[in-house]
């Protein structure tokens, strides 16, 4: 969710009713794997916020996120306006490489690892 001058984002709502609405909308989705969300915090020491909360959708493959999210879609886009006046901008990315802490690569998609899965994020 953006941030903009003016927006409203009531994040109890959010995290408290909406997300759990959603997990249970996703559960039966073929190809979904898991939710996190990120709040984002005053970066007006580097300008301004990019966003006010972010969520990461992250499903198997594409085609899965893409029939999840043309089926659910109208139904998570009606509740939007009970915690927020301002829209989601939605990406859809694929991770290909995650390190961890301690320097450990783990390839996915088109890697040197190529049996691994692909995993998708669509956030908004």
């Amino acid at each position: 969710y953006p941030d903009r001058p003016g927006a409203r984002f009531n994040q109890d709502y959010y995290l408290n009713k909406h997300l759990p609405t959603i997990v249970h909308l996703l559960h039966g989705m073929p190809g979904f794997l898991d939710i996190s969300v990120e709040r984002s915090f005053d970066a007006s020491q580097w300008g301004s916020s990019m966003a006010l909360m972010t969520c990461h959708y992250t499903f198997d493959s594409l085609p899965n996120a893409m029939l999840a999210m043309s089926d659910l879609a109208p139904q998570m886009r009606a509740d939007v306006s009970n915690f927020s006046n301002v829209e989601p901008t939605v990406y859809v990315n694929e991770t290909i490489q995650s390190y961890s802490a301690d320097g450990v690569l783990t390839s996915f998609g088109e890697s040197t690892l190529s049996d691994l899965p692909s995993r998708w994020l669509v956030q908004g």
